[in-house]
Formats: C-alpha cells, structure tokens, sequence
C-alpha cells in the first residue's frame, strides 16, 4: 500500500512540475527594477497586448535551444548576464516567453497557447497518410520564432499508443519535419 501511495505521488509530483516547467535554462529570477530600461522598452514594444508575468537573467553559457527558464539554478553571482527571459501572459490563454541579448534585442520568442487554431492541413497531415491511427495529444501547441533570422515554425506533438513524435510546421501548414 505504501508503494501504490508513494507511486501516486511521484506521478502527481511530475504531472504538476511539467505542466508548470515546460521549457528550462539555467536562469536566474529579477525583479523588473533589476531589468535594464532598455529591456523594459523592448519587451512593451515587441510585446504590447502581453502582461509580464517575470523576468530573468541568464549568462550566455547558460542558454542552449531549449531557453526558457529553469527556476533552479546554478548562475553565481558573478557570472556575466547576456541574456534576459521574459515570460508574459498573452491572449486566449497564451504565454510567451522572450529571450533578448545583452543589448535588448529580441532573439527568440515561444507562444504557449491552449486551444490554438491549427490549419487545416496541419491537422489533417498529422492524423492520416504516414500518420494514420496518430492523434495530436492535446490542445497545446507551440509557435515560435526566430527574430534574429526570422524563421517561424509550429510544433505539434501527435501520439500512435505509445510512439511520441513532434511534428515540425511552416506558419503557411507545410510540413517541415519530424523529431
């Protein structure tokens, strides 16, 4: 009985940590006076419909593909801050979160969305052909862009039992690649 409890809440423990962890770095948690102006600037105007929600520091070591915040971290104190993590609360139950450098510019940005409206064809690629018998796994999707070179994609995550695949989308629904 011990087990089955202790199982239970292992499960309910992960379940709760990755619904509110979905994208990590090693980041470290600022208050926005903390946060150059400059920043701060940036982020209403890239942003203007956007509340933010926190912002964080990371140093450029730090910062892989997978960016978003690590609310744990390993930054010290003295380490160098090249990049700032801005995570703001969007439209119909969005979020966003921004990676700017050192000097303001934004990089990257991830739109978390809930009930995001798929293209058609988006759907309809990742449920049958070479996907038959796939369902997309929830009503989460992501969108993210690239500002410093401006590539845009969608990413939908489609399962078949227990086989897990990331599918990979232009902005226009053309299928871009598989993980």
């Amino acid at each position: 009985m011990k087990s089955l409890t202790l199982i239970l809440l292992s499960i309910c423990t992960i379940a709760i940590y990755a619904q509110d962890h979905k994208f990590k770095i090693d980041a470290k948690k600022v208050g926005k006076n903390e946060t150059p102006e400059y920043v701060i600037t940036a982020v209403e105007r890239d942003f203007p419909t956007g509340d933010v929600i926190q912002y964080y520091v990371a140093e450029g070591d730090h910062v892989t593909s997978n960016w978003i915040v690590e609310t744990e971290n390993t930054m010290s104190s003295g380490e160098d801050i090249d990049h700032y993590t801005v995570v703001l609360k969007g439209e119909n139950n969005s979020y966003i979160h921004a990676l700017y450098n050192k000097d303001g510019e934004l990089i990257s940005s991830k739109m978390t969305a809930e009930n995001f409206p798929l293209p058609d064809d988006i759907i309809n690629f990742s449920t049958s052909g070479e996907y038959d018998g796939y369902r997309i796994v929830s009503d989460e999707f992501y969108r993210v862009k690239h500002h410093d070179h401006g590539k845009e994609y969608i990413q939908v995550n489609i399962e078949n039992g227990k086989k897990h695949k990331k599918l990979f989308f232009n902005t226009d629904g053309t299928f871009m690649k598989e993980k």
